[in-house]
């Protein structure tokens, strides 16, 4: 399936605590060390026909002088420079925490400005932007690393020790995801992997088809009365309830 242009996403942080249990090399959101508030942003692409979400970090001083590696791509502004001359770092890609999502714990970030944001809001979304922006000009890029890495991590583990001991267990995760959308969307009908989300699934619940039944013409659950079942005749109403009236006198 093509690839879509990439967008910005936050994570359910009930699923990521959830994973963080299972593999410590999920980005904490731990309440102990002050990041239960942090939001899991990242884009969406897909590997190995499963949705996976690689999350953005905040730029940090460390990362202008680090190199580009197989799990770790570093974020450029296209125009603004560091005291180097360089593209001035605006962020970083940590492909070694990506993670498996679906639908369902997926919410679209929303970049639009209103009348209702902050200055820091502001500046926020507009460093999201120019993230968004570098992400959908090097996306052939992005989607190349992440497959070799997930290949590298997954199918080679021996060959590649230092680079597992920093990476999700990417097959140890995928397993964890179906759990987890088997236990709190048990009814949900589940999207095939290859798919990319329009929108979150939404929890719709299976009921038991109702048959309608009628009061006069008004028809209770949205139906009308057809040719082939109209409402009882009125004599045979007040026959009924005659019988149900002597009855009750007997």
């Amino acid at each position: 399936m093509e690839q879509p242009r990439l967008k910005l996403y936050t994570i359910d942080m009930k699923y990521i605590r959830d994973l963080s249990n299972v593999d410590r090399n999920v980005m904490s959101v731990s309440p102990q060390i002050d990041k239960s508030s942090r939001p899991f942003v990242g884009i969406l692409i897909l590997i190995n026909q499963r949705k996976y979400c690689i999350p953005l970090t905040s730029p940090k001083a460390k990362f202008e002088g680090r190199k580009n590696s197989v799990d770790f791509i570093k974020i450029l502004h296209p125009t603004e420079k560091n005291e180097h001359g360089a593209n001035k770092v605006i962020g970083a890609l940590n492909l070694n925490n990506m993670i498996p999502v679906e639908d369902s714990l997926l919410t679209p970030i929303d970049l639009n400005s209103h009348s209702s944001d902050n200055r820091s809001t502001i500046l926020y979304k507009q460093l999201m932007k120019d993230q968004l922006n570098w992400c959908q000009s090097n996306h052939e890029i992005i989607l190349k690393r992440a497959n070799q890495l997930y290949n590298l991590v997954s199918n080679h583990p021996e060959k590649n020790r230092n680079l597992v001991k920093r990476c999700c267990n990417f097959k140890k995760l995928e397993t964890a995801l179906d759990r987890y959308i088997e236990k709190h969307f048990p009814v949900v009908s589940r999207t095939a992997h290859s798919s990319l989300p329009s929108k979150p699934r939404e929890y719709v619940p299976k009921e038991n088809p109702k048959k309608p039944f009628y009061i006069g013409r008004k028809a209770i659950l949205g139906h009308k009365p057809s040719s082939k079942q109209q409402e009882p005749a009125k004599s045979q109403e007040r026959n009924k309830h005659n019988h149900r009236n002597n009855n009750n006198l007997e």
